[in-house]
């Protein structure tokens, strides 16, 4: 099961409560801009959010888009 990910209180309560409902969260998901510098929801710095990923212990794939 994938989360979709923004780096911010809201996914962060996203991920918990499918924890909670017993589900596995394999990878977090997350739309960044097409320079690949920051994530097109809250313009947080795409390093921020694979370091975010990293801490959690959870693959994040970053998509590109317009």
């Amino acid at each position: 099961m994938a989360v979709s990910w923004a780096g911010g209180k809201d996914s962060s309560l996203a991920y918990y409560r499918t924890m909670l409902a017993g589900y596995e969260v394999s990878y977090l998901l997350n739309f960044i801009t097409q320079d690949a510098k920051t994530s097109m929801t809250h313009g947080l710095s795409s390093e921020l959010l694979r370091s975010q990923a990293k801490v959690i212990g959870t693959p994040i794939i970053q998509r590109k888009t317009t």
